[in-house]
């Protein structure tokens, strides 16, 4: 169990594995980890919480190191993305952590809760490898 009182768990299904976060006996959110042709990659991120705690970072984490363990590629994210899962990639990228592997028209849909193909004009992100430590890490260094 982690400082905020979160634990993971992990469901494998047939063509799935699903990450479970529960806090005091509850769930409170899970992301699913799907593959094509041996590519990892995240479909859905869902969380009760008001955002902020990190449940999301935490499962993506976990993801991320299933992927590289079970699969051996790094973790991608879908091509439909939420606002949310489109800034998590987007931080992931202003960290060095991602990059975008197919840039595409930018589409930002008039409802900012709708899935959108290609969110913010990259249609997949990647991690840039396996040696994740922590997604949350340290913001840029900021010069003065």
């Amino acid at each position: 169990m982690s400082q905020t009182g979160i634990k993971l768990t992990k469901i494998r299904k047939p063509g799935v594995d699903i990450f479970i976060a529960i806090r005091g006996g509850e769930e409170v959110g899970h992301l699913k980890l799907y593959a094509y042709n041996g590519q990892p990659y995240v479909k859905f991120v869902r969380t009760d919480s008001a955002r902020r705690e990190g449940i999301a970072t935490k499962l993506y984490m976990k993801a991320a190191v299933s992927a590289c363990r079970d699969y051996g590629q790094p973790l991608e994210s879908d091509v439909e993305r939420s606002l949310y899962s489109h800034q998590f990639w987007v931080k992931q990228v202003t960290k060095g952590r991602a990059h975008c592997v197919q840039e595409v028209r930018p589409r930002h849909p008039a409802n900012p809760a709708a899935m959108a193909n290609g969110r913010g004009g990259c249609l997949r992100y990647r991690m840039n490898d396996c040696e994740i430590r922590d997604l949350r890490g340290p913001q840029p260094r900021r010069h003065r």
